[in-house]
């Protein structure tokens, strides 16, 4: 089982969908993802155009929805997370 757990809301160009991961998501994980826990952040492309909005929860350092999925099925190039302050921190 995964230590963490994300869901990305892929943008409506890119069909709308959500995609949850890792594989190994873990149901307790998941089920938080669910009710809408977890740290927010949003990725971009090359082009800095916006792919998709999501959440992260568990155990993570920040690269794992870009590793996993993002950059690999979308070619995402940059992950950006929320702030307490309500800014958006670029990794």
């Amino acid at each position: 089982m995964s230590k963490y757990g994300w869901m990305l809301k892929l943008s409506d160009e890119l069909g709308g969908q959500e995609i949850y991961g890792p594989s190994a998501l873990s149901r307790e994980l998941n089920n938080e993802l669910l009710v809408g826990n977890g740290a927010e952040f949003k990725v971009y492309d090359n082009d800095d155009i916006l792919c998709g909005i999501g959440r992260i929860v568990g155990d993570y350092e920040g690269f794992e929805p870009m590793d996993d999925y993002a950059t690999p099925s979308l070619g995402c190039t940059k992950i950006q997370y929320k702030q307490l302050n309500g800014m958006w921190m670029t990794l």
